[in-house]
């Protein structure tokens, strides 16, 4: 990661987190997600980076409840996107977010989540990763991270 990235990012999202009015524990994934990154954002056999690579990528998962897209963590990407002086793609999680079935839900939102990093990772290997979640998308946040500390890589 980038000098500039690993020292703005953390605080970025700290600061932002609290202004947006989200709980610590979306800000300490978001963080969690940044520190990731580093550790495995270009699987084995990685491809050369396309061009059109953003320099960071926000990845948000809603809550339970919420419509489709960012849901209500998005406003925290949208702070923290605003404040980067890097390229950033923003991605949503496509998961049902269902309150009735939640252990369904999460499993197939960290599916999901392992597919949106597998597939950003191979095509912009050099790229930062920010995962952001809240309610059932912090679960599917922190599994994906604690599933890639064991393991070293996304997978």
């Amino acid at each position: 990661m980038p000098h500039s990235l690993t020292s703005t990012l953390p605080r970025l999202i700290r600061r932002n987190a609290r202004l947006a009015g989200q709980s610590a524990a979306a800000a300490a994934l978001a963080l969690a997600g940044t520190a990731c990154s580093v550790a495995g954002a270009g699987p084995a056999g990685a491809v050369a980076a396309h061009t059109d690579c953003a320099a960071v990528r926000i990845i948000s998962a809603r809550a339970d409840g919420e419509d489709p897209g960012p849901g209500v963590i998005g406003s925290l990407a949208k702070l923290i996107t605003g404040q980067l002086s890097a390229s950033v793609t923003r991605q949503a999680v496509a998961y049902p977010a269902a309150l009735n079935g939640w252990a369904r839900s999460a499993a197939k939102g960290d599916r999901a989540i392992k597919a949106d990093l597998t597939s950003a990772a191979r095509r912009c290997p050099s790229q930062v990763f920010v995962l952001l979640g809240y309610s059932q998308g912090a679960e599917i946040v922190g599994t994906r991270l604690a599933a890639a500390g064991a393991r070293g890589s996304a997978r």
